[in-house]
């Protein structure tokens, strides 16, 4: 499993969510009335899965799940993303 999808499985784990559900372009907090204790559970489960510390403020940003992984991308070591 690349990257990408490690990140949408954890995205739709932690809103509770399948893939049928919601789309990548879907904004959470309107489509899975997603709160920030939800956002802030997902970041927490995203630094466990790859090992790294996101800055809290990214949080802003964690309004679909594209944008999840575009933010998850931009910390990923190069070694890792590729």
């Amino acid at each position: 499993m690349n990257n990408r999808d490690k990140i949408i499985e954890i995205c739709l784990e932690v809103i509770e969510m399948n893939a049928e559900e919601i789309g990548l372009d879907d904004e959470f907090r309107s489509f899975a009335h997603i709160d920030s204790l939800r956002a802030l559970d997902l970041l927490t489960a995203l630094e466990r899965h790859f090992k790294f510390k996101l800055p809290e403020r990214e949080l802003r940003e964690f309004e679909t799940i594209n944008k999840v992984i575009a933010v998850v991308e931009r910390y990923l070591p190069e070694t890792v993303a590729a």
